[in-house]
């Protein structure tokens, strides 16, 4: 086995724990929809987070906490999360919508968002008259109000935690984008050749982790040791589902890993049993992914926290190390 060092958790944890409430109820196409707007470009197949924020708000979610959907409810937000309710609700799907969907794209410095079911009308009033070159793009207004991942930490038009993440902007009738990146912006706008439901690292994701309202879905290094992975919540406020998906050559052994994990196995870093923390898994393979699915209404977010906590390796059989031990 390979020795892994554990990596200090991400934006995206640290936005899961602000997190609100969000219930199941989008079709089975939700995801696969997502998947189909999103160019395959490789910074935006590093990691693709999607909400279905329709769902979340027909149900309530968005006015209760704690709830078991506490972090699918802005999965798709990415680093948005925690200040989203800070955003000028002329930014935000508007309220009752449905079809609002919100992902987040890519890695810093190359991020960019989508948010569907906003009111076109308001994002262009609330842009109005803001410094930058505005031109026509497909249908949309796009305005590029700074160069590539620069940040002016004197914008008054906006929070200053979005840093850099709306440096180009374009928004139509009913979808906001944004990004650090004019180049991903335009890509989301006008698409490439191939889009990331037909990208080979995730075929198949959709069916792996079947009816969700929020996935998380990651490649490369942040995936290894598989090629890629995805998280799906789903199920019911009463019972909960958490599905995770791992892409492998050999998925008939990594399922006896995981199974043998989860029965007997320890997390390296806090010394629990992965049976404590992560409660009764299923593992079966699903083509050629390892699905594992975890259905408790205590720890919907248990296996999503393990991710960002560098400890997931562990759980897939290898050898991690510690920072914090010698």
């Amino acid at each position: 086995m390979r020795t892994r060092h554990v990596l200090a958790a991400g934006t995206t944890l640290a936005a899961a724990a602000a997190l609100v409430a969000c219930d199941p109820g989008p079709s089975a196409d939700g995801l696969s929809a997502a998947l189909e707007t999103i160019p395959a470009t490789e910074e935006n197949l590093t990691m693709i987070a999607w909400t279905d924020v329709s769902a979340v708000t027909e149900l309530g979610g968005y006015d209760e906490h704690p709830h078991p959907f506490a972090t699918a409810g802005l999965l798709g937000y990415g680093g948005l999360a925690t200040i989203y309710r800070q955003l000028d609700p002329a930014l935000l799907p508007a309220p009752g919508s449905d079809d609002a969907h919100v992902m987040s794209l890519g890695r810093p410095p190359h991020t960019a968002f989508r948010f569907d079911g906003v009111d076109g009308a308001a994002v262009q009033e609330f842009f109005a008259g803001a410094a930058g070159d505005s031109s026509d793009l497909d249908g949309g207004t796009l305005l590029v109000r700074r160069g590539d991942a620069e940040t002016d930490l004197d914008d008054d038009l906006l929070p200053p935690q979005v840093i850099n993440q709306m440096n180009t902007v374009w928004f139509d009738d009913h979808a906001f984008i944004g990004s650090s990146q004019q180049g991903m912006v335009v890509d989301l706008v006008e698409g490439t050749g191939e889009r990331a439901s037909d990208a080979e690292i995730y075929a198949g994701v959709s069916d792996c982790v079947g009816e969700v309202v929020a996935a998380e879905l990651h490649s490369g290094e942040a995936a290894a040791p598989v090629t890629s992975l995805a998280i799906g919540f789903g199920g019911d406020v009463d019972e909960p589902v958490t599905t995770l998906c791992l892409r492998t050559e050999d998925p008939a052994a990594l399922v006896e890993t995981v199974r043998e994990s989860l029965g007997s196995g320890t997390d390296p870093v806090s010394q629990r049993s992965w049976q404590e923390i992560l409660g009764g898994g299923e593992v079966a393979e699903a083509g050629d992914w390892v699905q594992v699915q975890f259905v408790d209404p205590e720890l919907p977010e248990a296996i999503y926290r393990i991710l960002y906590s560098g400890s997931l390796p562990a759980l897939l059989g290898e050898e991690i190390q510690d920072p914090r031990v010698g």
